[in-house]
């Protein structure tokens, strides 16, 4: 199964405004990252590990794609 960063968003928070709320960032932005149309800063990949606590192992698959998965 894919991870997808749009699926552990929703998978711990109802809603892209309650993960934009608790990680501090406005609606929109939250949102154009889940779905893809905004890349994420290094910073941002780094509080998004951190409050959706993404594991090591599945850091590049979430961020990088199917390019990283066997």
């Amino acid at each position: 199964m894919e991870l997808t960063l749009r699926g552990i968003i929703l998978s711990k928070y109802h809603s892209i405004s309650d993960f934009a709320i608790d990680i501090g960032w406005p609606r929109g932005k939250a949102s154009r990252i889940a779905n893809g149309t905004q890349q994420p800063s290094k910073g941002d990949m780094e509080q998004m590990i951190r409050v959706l606590e993404i594991k090591k192992n599945a850091v590049a698959p979430v961020f990088f794609g199917s390019m990283f998965t066997e």
